[in-house]
């Protein structure tokens, strides 16, 4: 009868190394063969070249007994990295495997942004590009907004803001305002950490349009034509120009058509023909981008002379028939000279 050999466990593990991504599950094999059977199966890892029994009692592990020696990690971490011995102990002793090597691969996200800085007129959309690499994979992306030391994160809940996901980090602003000038990064997040990006300032360009009279006052003869000049300078491109006029206090909107032209995007001057006297006032010029409306100072139009005035002294002649009969009529033209007031 042959008899078994009986000493302290002999203790195997089947691979010197184990290569996992962060989140997955791994399992260290470990074998035990054992005369006197075994009584007991522990995992050490090295932490600072110091062995420390792994706690078992935690629900990340499972294994580790005499029936089942292998260590099972579930949801590895970064931390889980390094190397690991089995141990199983009998009634002579224990004995332990070599080392094995548990490689955790994965990081936080890598954010890369690939511009510093973005333009856009007022008014405009504009989208701020955003891309990450990410293993494991990323559960969320935010962007924030740092305005005077003031750090807001950018809600996409408001119709104002799209992107900002997993699928597509990138933020697309619409309808750029003064308020969106400020400085942005993007963060990924994954069950590792969270990656940042550089910084990327947004500049808004635009404003309201000028609008400039460079004469403040004209002056026409009754009948005549006049050109009050307006120009504008505009960014974002105004879409409309007006002209208005005041009298009384009261504003009335220039049609344009008959006597007056002009007034338009490409020719923003007003032009008056056949000048009357009822068309002597005061004239303001306007300009409308999608920031909003400008206007220029008041043009004083003034207008001269009036039409002749005929008197006669007598209503009726009686003549005789065949009478030749020479009327003359004299008549004095004065002109008049309005007075008014204007700013």
């Amino acid at each position: 009868m042959k008899l078994l050999n009986t000493g302290v466990p002999v203790v195997t593990v089947l691979s010197n190394s184990y290569s996992i991504n962060v989140g997955n599950a791994i399992t260290l094999q470990c074998t035990v063969s054992a005369n006197p059977t075994a009584t007991s199966v522990t995992w050490q890892r090295y932490i600072n070249n110091v062995a420390t029994n792994i706690d078992m009692s935690i629900v990340r592990y499972s294994g580790s007994s005499v029936g089942s020696p292998s260590l099972i990690i579930s949801n590895t971490v970064i931390s889980d990295e390094g190397f690991y011995i089995c141990t199983a102990s009998n009634s002579v002793g224990s004995g332990q495997s070599q080392q094995t090597f548990l490689d955790v691969t994965g990081s936080i996200p890598t954010v890369t942004v690939p511009q510093s800085t973005y333009r856009v007129n007022r008014g405009s959309s504009v989208t701020l590009q955003c891309t990450y690499t990410s293993n494991p994979v990323a559960t969320s992306v935010i962007w924030e907004r740092t305005v005077a030391n003031q750090v807001t994160i950018i809600s996409t809940a408001i119709s104002k803001y799209d992107g900002s996901t997993t699928q597509s980090a990138s933020l697309i602003i619409n309808t750029a305002d003064e308020s969106d000038e400020a400085n942005y990064v993007c963060k990924v997040t994954n069950s590792i950490g969270t990656g940042i990006s550089s910084s990327i300032f947004l500049d808004v360009l635009g404003n309201v349009p000028v609008v400039t009279t460079p004469t403040s006052a004209y002056t026409v003869n009754v009948g005549d034509s006049v050109t009050m000049t307006c120009t504008v300078t505009a960014n974002p491109q105004h879409t409309t120009v007006y002209w208005q006029y005041i009298s009384g206090g009261s504003s009335t909107n220039m049609n344009i058509g008959g006597r007056f032209s002009g007034s338009s995007v490409s020719s923003p001057s007003l032009t008056l023909s056949n000048a009357q006297l009822s068309d002597q006032g005061t004239y303001v010029c306007y300009a409308t981008n999608n920031v909003g409306t400008g206007q220029s100072s008041q043009v004083v139009l003034a207008v001269t002379g009036s039409v002749p005035s005929v008197s006669l002294t007598r209503t009726f002649l009686l003549v005789n028939m065949e009478t030749q009969l020479h009327l003359v009529v004299l008549y004095l033209l004065i002109p008049v000279l309005p007075q008014f007031t204007g700013r």
